[in-house]
């Protein structure tokens, strides 16, 4: 049997790494994610591009994030989405008038899947953290937070033709994450938790995007490393057994 100190990290290590790590954009005036900060954004936001001048920017969580020259984010091409923890990408998007952040994840743990009308996480969307027996929809993409599997159906009452969809193996080895199927054409007509379908969606090639996972994310704000006094509790009691 494992010690209970090592019982305690394992159970409770997504959860203080997952509520340590907060969706965040930060842009530098040098390459490399060096040099002042010049804007540092936690949610979905538009700005205009001749007000900033960076070269470089460092994001955390899953974004969508659209250089475009119109400040009306309909009209702009739907871009690849951008999921890692404090990833430095060289940019400062000279070409265009407007950048366009969304921010799409919240929580990395917590067991909720997203469905699109759109590829690449776009469209209207349905956010879903239980079973559900009878929902019709066409689903273009979709992502899920948390070490899950979510089986689609594509009858109503978890009939006919299902198909399975895991959590990605950065995920699955850490305990949170977000995994994303971005070009998908299905139609649903139940959800079910878990792996129950015939037939497996494979996850997608990683996108090399030139960018750089660095240690120090630059400045990693404000967030709060222990969410609440069950967890202060808890980890008082993992500290103490390792005594």
């Amino acid at each position: 049997m494992l010690p209970l100190s090592l019982l305690c990290l394992l159970q409770f290590f997504p959860v203080i790494i997952s509520q340590a790590v907060q969706p965040q954009i930060v842009f530098y005036s040098q390459t490399g994610c060096k040099g002042d900060i010049v804007r540092d954004d936690r949610g979905s936001t538009t700005f205009p591009l001749n007000q900033y001048r960076f070269e470089s920017y460092n994001y955390t969580e899953l974004w969508l994030i659209q250089p475009c020259n119109s400040d009306n984010i309909l009209s702009c091409e739907i871009p690849i989405p951008k999921k890692g923890i404090h990833v430095c990408i060289d940019s400062n998007f000279q070409d265009y008038s407007y950048l366009h952040l969304s921010r799409r994840s919240d929580d990395l743990i917590q067991n909720k899947i997203n469905l699109y009308s759109g590829s690449r996480l776009n469209g209207t969307h349905d956010s879903l953290t239980t079973d559900i027996n009878r929902k019709n929809l066409t689903i273009h993409s979709l992502f899920f937070t948390g070490n899950y599997s979510w089986t689609i159906f594509e009858g109503e009452e978890y009939s006919g033709k299902s198909y399975c969809i895991p959590a990605d193996e950065s995920t699955y080895e850490t305990g949170f994450g977000a995994t994303m199927r971005l070009h998908l054409n299905v139609t649903m007509g139940s959800l079910r938790q878990g792996c129950h379908g015939e037939d497996v969606i494979p996850t997608e090639k990683p996108i090399d995007e030139g960018g750089t996972t660095t240690t120090d994310g630059g400045n990693t704000g404000g967030g709060t490393i222990l969410g609440g006094c069950g967890l202060v509790q808890m980890l008082i009691i993992c500290v103490y057994a390792m005594y």
